[in-house]
């Protein structure tokens, strides 16, 4: 049976939240492995599985296996904005990654940069909500950079 890119994103999205860290990577790099030019979506879900690999109990417990998840997360997320700077989700992906490592200035530049974006395109299934959202977070990343002494760039 033939199934569609789609539908084989979907089942190793299943994979990655049963915990099948590694079938669902091998489906996923199987996907960018078809074409020349990569699926946004595909490396986009593997960045998530990985990060979602980093954060299992069984993976955090070992420092370099988490450092070696999270590393290969972001590689993914930015190879994403290489191909395609303006993709929403991939600068909220980033500036998350960097809220979580407590690095909160870069942090605030890719939500700044996710706002900015959809200040521009209202093309979004709910604008209003997703730009709620981003702010709580951006304020969020703005309390704690102000905590650790570290002053917001402009950009």
């Amino acid at each position: 049976m033939i199934r569609t890119v789609p539908d084989r994103l979907e089942n190793a999205k299943w994979l990655a939240v049963e915990g099948h860290y590694a079938e669902a990577i091998a489906d996923i790099d199987a996907v960018l492995g078809e074409t020349d030019s990569p699926s946004l979506d595909a490396l986009r879900l593997k960045g998530n599985t990985l990060e979602l690999q980093a954060n299992d109990p069984a993976t955090s417990a070992d420092t370099r296996a988490r450092n070696a998840c999270r590393q290969a997360a972001l590689a993914c997320y930015q190879q994403i904005l290489q191909i395609n700077p303006n993709y929403l989700y991939a600068l909220l992906d980033l500036a998350d990654y960097y809220q979580a490592e407590n690095d909160h200035a870069s942090a605030m530049q890719y939500y700044n940069r996710a706002l900015a974006l959809l200040e521009q395109d209202k093309s979004f299934i709910d604008p209003q909500v997703e730009v709620d959202e981003i702010r709580q977070s951006l304020a969020t990343s703005a309390e704690a950079a102000a905590r650790q002494g570290v002053r917001p760039s402009d950009n």
